[in-house]
């Protein structure tokens, strides 16, 4: 297992989602599309090792937390709002 590299494709993805982040916002659909593709891709290049697939899992779940923590601040800037 070339961890180095691994560690390295992690920072490309990182600085990728940085850029899909300026055009998709976090609770978005395609953001999240993008995410699971290409997480996806990074699990299967290291064929599927179990540390591989928990780093990327965290990151993903990261990820949920930040998206989770923007709607409910939406929602609850919306809260006394109707439509």
């Amino acid at each position: 297992m070339d961890w180095e590299k691994f560690f390295k494709d992690v920072m490309n993805w990182m600085n990728a989602a940085n850029i899909m982040l300026k055009n998709y916002p976090i609770d978005s659909a395609e953001y999240w599309k993008w995410v699971i593709d290409t997480t996806g891709r990074i699990e299967k290049r290291y064929d599927g090792h179990p540390l591989v697939v928990g780093i990327m899992v965290a990151i993903i779940r990261y990820q949920d937390e930040i998206a989770q923590d923007m709607i409910a601040k939406k929602e609850s800037g919306n809260a006394g709002v109707s439509v």
